[in-house]
C-alpha cells in the first residue's frame, strides 16, 4: 500500500487552489478513509467500492497528481483481488504514468503487475513486467532499503524464470533471496503482498 498522504495533499490544495473543488476534495477524503477501514477489515469489494469514488470525487476535485497515482493503485490492487483482471491491470498501468510523470514510486504498480500476473499464472507477461521493475529496484537501493521484501521479489521473479525456462537464472536470485534472509533474521518486510484472487465475484 502506498504511503498514506492523502489529508496532508489534500490540505495543502484547499490552501492553495479554488474554493469550488473543496467539497469534491473533501468527498474523496472521507471515502479514501473509508477505504481504508474496508481493507483493515479485509473487506476488498467495499475498499474497490470506495477508492473508485475517492478517485473520481479527486479528479473533480483537480487533485495532486500523486494522490490520483495513490488512488488508482489502490483501486487496481483491489480490483485484481476480486478477479476484474482487466480493469485491475489498466489501473495499475495508470497508476504507473502517472508515477513517472510526477516523481512518484513507479516500482510499486509494477510490483503489483508482476504478481497480478503470477496469480493468474502468465508467466511471460510476468517476466515482462519484471524486466521492466528490476533496473528500478536497482536504482533505487531496494536491496538495502527493504532486505527483506526484495528477497520476496527475488522468489518471485526467480518463480517466473523457471516458469519460462531459465533455471540457472532462477538458481541464482533464490541464492541471493535466501542471503539475504540470513543476514536479517528475524527481519521483516515493509511491504505487504497482495492476496490477488483471493475475494471472486463468480
Amino acid at each position: 500500500m502506498k504511503i498514506k498522504l492523502f489529508s496532508v495533499a489534500v490540505f495543502l490544495i484547499l490552501l492553495t487552489g479554488c474554493a469550488h473543488y473543496m467539497i469534491n476534495l473533501k468527498t474523496a477524503e472521507n471515502y479514501y478513509n473509508a477505504a481504508i477501514k474496508a481493507l483493515e477489515a479485509n473487506d476488498w469489494a467495499n475498499a474497490r467500492m470506495y477508492f473508485s469514488r475517492a478517485w473520481g470525487n479527486a479528479m473533480m476535485g483537480n487533485a495532486d497528481t500523486r494522490i490520483i497515482s495513490m488512488l488508482r493503485y489502490e483501486y487496481g490492487r483491489a480490483s485484481g483481488v476480486m478477479c476484474d483482471w482487466e480493469e485491475a491491470e489498466k489501473a495499475l498501468e495508470e497508476a504507473f504514468e502517472l508515477d513517472v510523470k510526477s516523481g512518484g514510486p513507479r516500482w510499486m504498480p509494477l510490483v503489483e503487475l508482476a504478481r497480478m500476473s503470477i496469480a493468474q499464472k502468465k508467466y511471460i507477461k510476468a517476466k515482462k513486467y519484471f524486466e521492466r521493475l528490476m533496473p528500478i529496484l536497482q536504482e533505487i537501493q531496494a536491496e538495502t532499503q527493504d532486505p527483506l521484501g526484495y528477497a520476496d521479489l527475488l522468489d518471485d521473479y526467480a518463480l517466473v524464470l523457471e516458469r519460462t525456462g531459465e533455471q540457472e537464472i532462477a538458481q541464482r536470485h533464490r541464492e541471493r533471496a535466501r542471503q539475504l534472509r540470513d543476514a536479517f533474521p528475524g527481519l521483516t518486510a515493509h511491504t505487504e503482498i497482495t492476496p490477488y484472487g483471493r475475494q471472486c465475484n463468480n
